[in-house]
């Protein structure tokens, strides 16, 4: 006769059932004794697709590690099943409770959780008392030219197409690579359906002045949202114009994470991404490398206000 635990294991049969109620009730002990403070707290990235999110991470992630801190890695984007193994411990597609076992799980490991999180995972209040439960600090990274997130969506196959716009390979073929481009050997260009353009760009101009998806006392920071573009400035440049913007605005970041950068860290850090083929690159490339009908979207936008976003040359 197997052993009786709280008298639910009186039967062979019972005795998994009883085992997972034993676990589940220790694991809330765990999470019962588990406090966050300012060293263990989760850091989220916030972002909309095709925002550099991923790139952005990465880079936060290696210079926060510069700086001495450790992480619990479960790839980009921490809600998501394929990344996090975590996930087969929770409900399909309950984020909130994937997000509060992952982040108490890297407190055990004495780590911070660094989570990518998108608008529809982060805009419910059930997320935004997790987040402010666990003491979560924030910050939203913006891709602030919204016509080069309207190409990276449409070359990325993503919800574009119900306005007209599509990705195509340089012969004019239709392209299936979608998000795989990134490594694919034949390069995609978006076609811009430009009876539609302005009314989707007034989209993604709605999206970008809503991209911050958690009211501002959810994070304990003050949550700023910086651009992908100044981010990344200092690969634009041979002089020293975007390091400095880039220097600025991860100041900005880490200061708003609550840590201080520490600029030759950050300068040795940069030295040693173009040693290993991080190359310094002269210009933004002109749309006329991403865009296939250049000339009929660069006609449709003279005169408008987002004529600022196009790159001529």
């Amino acid at each position: 006769r197997p052993v009786t635990f709280l008298g639910c294991c009186d039967m062979p049969l019972q005795q998994l059932g009883c085992y997972l109620l034993v676990a589940f009730v220790c694991s809330l002990s765990v999470m019962a004794r588990v406090t966050f403070n300012e060293d263990t707290a989760p850091i989220v990235t916030l972002s909309v697709g095709c925002s550099g999110s991923s790139a952005s991470r990465n880079f936060l992630k290696a210079l926060l590690k510069l700086h001495g801190h450790t992480f619990y890695d479960v790839g980009g984007e921490c809600l998501k099943k394929k990344y996090n193994p975590l996930a087969t411990e929770v409900a399909e597609g309950d984020f909130v409770g994937l997000f509060n076992l992952t982040a108490y799980t890297a407190v055990q490991e004495n780590s911070h959780l660094l989570c990518k999180v998108f608008p529809p995972q982060a805009g419910t209040s059930a997320m935004t008392k997790v987040l402010h439960d666990t003491q979560a600090k924030c910050v939203v990274f913006s891709r602030c030219n919204i016509l080069d997130r309207l190409v990276c969506r449409t070359r990325d196959c993503m919800d574009t197409e119900q306005f007209g716009h599509y990705p195509v390979y340089g012969n004019g073929s239709k392209a299936d690579s979608c998000f795989s481009r990134r490594t694919a050997k034949d390069k995609t260009f978006a076609v811009l359906s430009v009876s539609n353009l302005v009314s989707t760009l007034e989209h993604e101009k709605k999206q970008f002045e809503e991209q911050l998806p958690v009211s501002k006392d959810a994070c304990t920071n003050e949550i700023i949202q910086v651009c992908t573009e100044d981010l990344f400035a200092y690969e634009f440049n041979d002089n020293t114009v975007g390091y400095n913007t880039s220097k600025r605005v991860w100041q900005d970041v880490m200061a708003s994470l609550g840590y201080e950068l520490d600029e030759t860290v950050f300068s040795t850090f940069l030295e040693q991404l173009r040693k290993v083929g991080e190359k310094k690159r002269l210009h933004v490339p002109s749309h006329r490398e991403t865009i296939q009908n250049f000339l009929e979207v660069a006609a449709t936008l003279m005169h408008t206000e987002y004529e600022s976003f196009l790159r001529l040359q």
